[in-house]
């Protein structure tokens, strides 16, 4: 998978699940979508779901970190 396609993915997943997608870029911070602790977890647990081979790489996932940061770690999973 392309870092782009893991992008679009995960604003679409995130965007769906949390807040409209048209908000969620690459450089949004899962703080600046409006994310919580918990739901930082729920989106891990989400993105984990979708690809199962980033399990147990996510656990540094914070609310600073940015869709792109994630992409990045789902594109070379």
């Amino acid at each position: 998978m392309t870092y782009r396609d893991a992008v679009q993915e995960l604003t679409d997943i995130i965007g769906s699940a949390f807040s409209p997608a048209s908000v969620v870029t690459e450089d949004s911070t899962l703080a600046d979508i409006g994310l919580d602790s918990l739901e930082v977890v729920e989106a891990v647990l989400l993105i984990e779901d979708r690809w199962p081979e980033v399990e147990g790489k996510l656990d540094g996932v914070e609310l600073k970190t940015t869709v792109g940061d994630i992409a990045r770690l789902v594109a070379h999973a």
